[in-house]
This record gives structure tokens, C-alpha cells and sequence, in this order.
């Protein structure tokens, strides 16, 4: 189990990195949008909190590990790499 948590946690620590530089990347990729496409505003936004999200999920499945609740540290450690994967189906 913690193992896997461990794995998954540095998962989430290259996530974060991939995220911030693609957070950065955001605004010049979305630049010809126009104001009144929500899916691309929705992809805009869910790229720029990815890192964010990544980032606590570093954390706080270690805190769930600790108060004895595995499985919903496992769902947490796995929730950027969802988002991710939802992200990159809309894209693309």
C-alpha cells in the first residue's frame, strides 16, 4: 500500500512540474479563442488549477493514509492523473 502511495505521490510531484509548465503555456495557446466558447474557457481554467490540484494531491493523500482510510487515499492520490487523462480527451 504505501508502496504504491509512494509511487503514485511521485507521479503527482512530475505532474505538478508538467502542469506548471503548461499553466504557463496556456494563455498563448488559447490566445485565438473567441469570448463565447465556454469548452475552450472550461479547458483554459482546468488547465491553469491543474498544478494546483496535483500539488495538494502530493499531500493529502498521505494525511488519509494516516488517519487509516486507504482506499480514499488511493482516489486521491489518482485524481491528477484523471484530470489529466478528461483534459487530454477534450483536447484532443
Amino acid at each position: 500500500m504505501k508502496l504504491g502511495l509512494g509511487v503514485l505521490t511521485l507521479v503527482n510531484v512530475a505532474l505538478t512540474c508538467f502542469g506548471v509548465s503548461m499553466a504557463m503555456m496556456s494563455p498563448m495557446l488559447f490566445d485565438s479563442g473567441g469570448q463565447d466558447d465556454q469548452l475552450l474557457w472550461g479547458v483554459f481554467w482546468s488547465i491553469f488549477v491543474f498544478p494546483a490540484v496535483a500539488l495538494v494531491c502530493v499531500f493529502v493523500p498521505w494525511l488519509f493514509l494516516w488517519l487509516k482510510w486507504q482506499r480514499t487515499a488511493l482516489f486521491a492520490a489518482v485524481i491528477p492523473l484523471a484530470w489529466l487523462a478528461a483534459v487530454f480527451a477534450v483536447i484532443f
